[in-house]
């Protein structure tokens, strides 16, 4: 792909719905051993002729709209017709798929149904998924077996009323099955995969689903409270959360390990932003985010905890103390390359002296940043995926055009990398 720039003006800033409305739901490279969903489970298969399509009328299969915008990355636009915010946004081998969600205002009305859409970034198509058996919700979440999509839970409304609906899709039969209700309700589900198991946490507490036997497990209460939204991060014995909310109040992260059913709490990290998002690199979980500024500053800070050691180290500063701007601290991204920690800081200020997007990475095996760029092709971006060997970074553009931002295959970023201190400042 030819290099050149695109050019992001404020008009297309994206703000996350993660931290306007609630949490977010992954799907990453960090699976343990997978199995088979597809050959054991006991619910019920539903093709593509037993049911009605609702309100979208798209082709079946039909062209992405794609511009070049720098650094070898794509901006592929999102038909109007499908909802882009509090959807559930699932990452299979080869493609990223939404189901759910509501129109463009990202509110909790208007939530819209079947059938959702496929993005195949090789053939640059989109594909429409056939009718399923879910009613319309507003944040459901999702996650990929490796041989199916799992869609659990979601509301129903304005009052956060909690939906247990769950159903797994087949991409390659092109069918859909419905499953045993979930045994946990409230709003802004989140989920991670186990390899055998989707673990799905919310303000209710955390159950497993196993679609091999089509039952789900609940845990115990964790030692505090967890939040209206929550990060949560698969280790590959424990299931971390650290519940969150938009009023941006600091709690305490929890550590689930299933097999005893029993809690523990996570140390206090030495920098702990209060609206955060984080990342499991196989050994070292790191968080990263923003301080409101009743809190004294409006910088991004970050630590990594060594699970093996159980111990937190700052990480160094990335951005430079901006002039203020509390604006919305949580809507960053970090995504893991397998090599690096790729941020997009969101839509607060980064103290830098530009009035484009940022893009940061760092390197956990020495403890570096990389200014990628100052003008970031990924524009204001909330939420990041893998899909085979290239990254998906996704955002609600404010005017009502929504964007997916596609990597090239293998891409890893590269930058002068970023002193002691932070890079200079405005």
């Amino acid at each position: 792909m030819a290099m050149r720039w695109f050019s992001i003006a404020a008009v297309f800033f994206l703000v996350s719905c993660s931290d306007a409305y609630g949490g977010k739901s992954t799907a990453g490279p960090r699976d343990s051993e997978t199995t088979s969903t597809a050959s054991s489970a006991t619910g019920t298969a539903v093709s593509s002729s037993t049911t009605t399509s609702s309100t979208t009328t798209l082709p079946i299969e039909f062209p992405a709209s794609r511009s070049e915008v720098g650094l070898g990355w794509e901006a592929i636009e999102v038909p109007s017709a499908v909802a882009f915010c509090h959807q559930a946004k699932v990452a299979t081998d080869d493609e990223i798929l939404f189901w759910g969600g509501n129109r463009a205002s990202c509110e909790y009305e208007s939530a819209i149904g079947d059938p959702g859409l496929a993005y195949d970034p090789d053939t640059a198509t989109w594909r429409q998924l056939p009718p399923g058996p879910l009613e319309p919700v507003v944040a459901p979440t999702g996650m990929w077996t490796r041989s199916e999509v799992l869609i659990c839970c979601g509301m129903r409304g304005p009052r956060e009323i909690g939906s247990n609906q769950t159903a797994a899709y087949a991409p390659e039969a092109g069918t859909w099955r419905s499953l045993s209700e979930a045994p946990l309700g409230g709003p802004f589900p989140v989920s991670e995969w186990t390899g055998s198991e989707m673990m799905v946490a919310t303000r209710d507490g955390v159950a497993a689903y196993d679609p091999s036997t089509d039952e789900w497990q609940t845990f115990s209460q964790p030692p505090q409270p967890l939040g209206r939204t929550n990060e949560i991060a698969w280790t590959g014995s424990e299931l971390i959360v650290w519940p969150s909310n938009v009023a941006r109040r600091v709690f305490q992260g929890v550590a689930l390990d299933p097999v005893s059913d029993t809690w523990r709490t996570l140390p206090d990290p030495p920098a702990w932003p209060a609206a955060l998002d984080m990342v499991y690199t196989d050994d070292t979980l790191i968080i990263w985010g923003g301080l409101p500024a009743e809190r004294g500053s409006e910088r991004a800070v970050g630590s990594r905890l060594d699970l093996a050691t159980n111990q937190w180290t700052e990480l160094p500063e990335a951005l430079p103390e901006p002039d203020g701007c509390e604006c919305n601290l949580g809507s960053q991204s970090l995504t893991w390359t397998g090599e690096h920690v790729l941020v997009s800081p969101g839509f607060f200020s980064t103290g830098l002296n530009t009035n484009t997007p940022v893009l940061l990475a760092y390197d956990p095996e020495t403890d570096t940043w990389i200014l990628v760029s100052e003008d970031s092709p990924i524009g204001l971006a909330a939420e990041g995926r893998t899909v085979g060997a290239r990254i998906f970074i996704s955002g609600h553009v404010i005017t009502g055009t929504n964007r997916l931002f596609v990597s090239p295959a293998g891409w890893q970023p590269s930058g002068e990398e970023i002193p002691p201190g932070g890079p200079s400042g405005r």
